[in-house]
């Protein structure tokens, strides 16, 4: 299911937030994530019960199969529902309640704690992360999901007692782990040991919990959290910028489903929500009582939700200022020629990221708007300035991808094929790019257009008494 056409054809501009539904629950939920059709919402509760919750009627559906120890982190993609206990056990479910997969990480018994699951984008891999300084691969086939598997386990340099506290899958399916030291280890194709490895932000040594790590929709650009107040926004171990506003830990992070938002939950009882082409906070949420564990986009967009260290999860609906194409397109010439206008009201850098982010919004609402020839000739011509600045701050880029390694995945090119193929094809023309450039860019494999993310997971690990 995709982002309904009327809010594609539409940019927006999230302002103001306000409680729409209130779900009391009498347990601690330490992890939330809304079901793709955005009418479920999958919380993971201290008492090791996944519970599946009504997010139109704030009512129980029903309860998934009972982990012996409490849900540390919960998963969605399509209909199936990823979910990981404090002793390491994950359970794949799909449909009513059928188990179509169920892992032990260690056959004697030894609990190892699973601190953060995620999917894949087509919901084929499960990708977790353990206590035990390894992350594991699971490979979801079929069409009934039966043959769910082991796919392998990826490891870490022996010694320091390091564990996977969060994991995201990059482009390609490369898959990332972010380690309690706060460094992060990624992993490609078939590998069981890190092709790369990179510190991700400062580490608050004085901070006992939380890491938080997640991909925008089109990979490009991660959100990280490193048991800090404040969260990075970085290509890999290249920082964008640093958001900052929480005043305490901050717990949990997701994307919208566009890509441009960005809501994060903190110990200072606060939700925000950030525009990361922006940069700015553009709301705070502050009507809880205890700190927030978990938070979650609404896959439309149009809602969020968060749960609190009391086991209330509150679904905000979310109130924008609404463009239509044609003047997003007007206000996006200015902006790419340097004007500040009411859409995009910033004092962010005019760089590589700003622009496809600006052409990014038009493009994927003009792919669903009836476009009449004057408003094609008008974008065309925003398009060819985004190109032209893309080429200016691409000035000296090898026209060449490098085929793997960390260096493919922050290479200029890459990324603004990322976000549209035929744009970075452009640009590697204008770079100097030969046939060989052109077919090397040609074999990434791309995001689906209108594919919806799975919401956000809350990684907290239990306090030691």
């Amino acid at each position: 299911m995709g982002i309904p056409s009327f809010i594609l054809q539409q940019l927006h501009r999230i302002e103001s937030a306000s409680c729409e539904r209130i779900i009391q629950a009498e347990v601690p939920a330490r992890a939330l994530a809304y079901g793709a059709e955005g009418s479920e919402i999958l919380a993971g509760h201290e008492d090791g019960i996944p519970r599946l919750w009504d997010a139109s009627h704030f009512s129980l559906l029903r309860e998934l199969p009972r982990h012996d120890a409490a849900i540390l982190a919960v998963a969605a993609r399509g209909s199936r529902w990823a979910t990981g206990c404090a002793h390491g056990v994950i359970r794949i479910t799909q449909g009513w309640n059928e188990v179509i997969g169920a892992f032990v990480p260690d056959a004697a018994g030894t609990p190892i704690p699973c601190w953060s699951l995620a999917w894949n984008l087509d919901g084929s891999l499960l990708l977790a992360g353990h206590e035990d300084h390894s992350a594991r691969l699971y490979s979801v086939t079929g069409g009934s999901g039966r043959d769910a598997r082991l796919k392998k386990r990826m490891f870490l340099p022996a010694g320091g007692g390091i564990g996977v506290r969060a994991v995201a899958f990059g482009p390609e399916d490369a898959q990332v782990g972010l380690l309690y030291g706060g460094g992060a280890a990624v992993w490609e194709g078939d590998r069981e040991h890190p092709s790369a490895m990179f510190p991700l932000g400062d580490v608050k040594p004085t901070a006992e919990r939380h890491l938080q790590l997640a991909f925008s929709r089109d990979r490009r650009m991660i959100a990280a959290a490193i048991r800090s107040q404040e969260i990075v926004l970085s290509h890999w171990d290249e920082a964008v910028t640093v958001l900052k506003g929480h005043t305490d830990l901050v717990t949990s992070l997701a994307w919208s489903p566009e890509g441009r938002f960005l809501i994060s939950g903190s110990e200072d009882c606060t939700v925000r929500i950030w525009d990361t082409t922006t940069r700015d906070c553009v709301c705070v949420i502050n009507d809880n009582v205890g700190a927030i564990w978990g938070v979650a986009f609404h896959p439309h967009g149009h809602d969020c939700a968060a749960v609190g260290e009391d086991g209330t999860i509150r679904i905000y609906e979310l109130g924008s200022t609404w463009f239509e194409i044609k003047d997003a397109i007007a206000q996006a010439s200015e902006v790419l020629a340097g004007k500040h206008t009411k859409l995009w009201p910033t004092t962010a850098p005019l760089d590589l990221d700003f622009v496809l982010d600006v052409w990014g919004d038009l493009r994927r609402r003009a792919r669903h708007a009836r476009l009449t020839p004057e408003l094609a000739t008008q974008g065309e011509a925003v398009r060819q300035t985004a190109l032209e600045l893309l080429a200016l701050l691409c000035d000296g880029a090898s026209p060449f991808v490098p085929p793997d390694g960390l260096e493919r995945y922050k290479h200029p090119l890459f990324r603004v094929a990322l976000a549209d193929l035929r744009l970075a094809s452009d640009l590697c023309l204008r770079l100097g790019g030969d046939a060989v450039a052109m077919a090397n860019l040609a074999k990434m494999q791309r995001v689906p257009t209108i594919e919806v993310t799975s919401s956000g997971i809350s990684i907290i690990p239990p306090r030691v008494k």
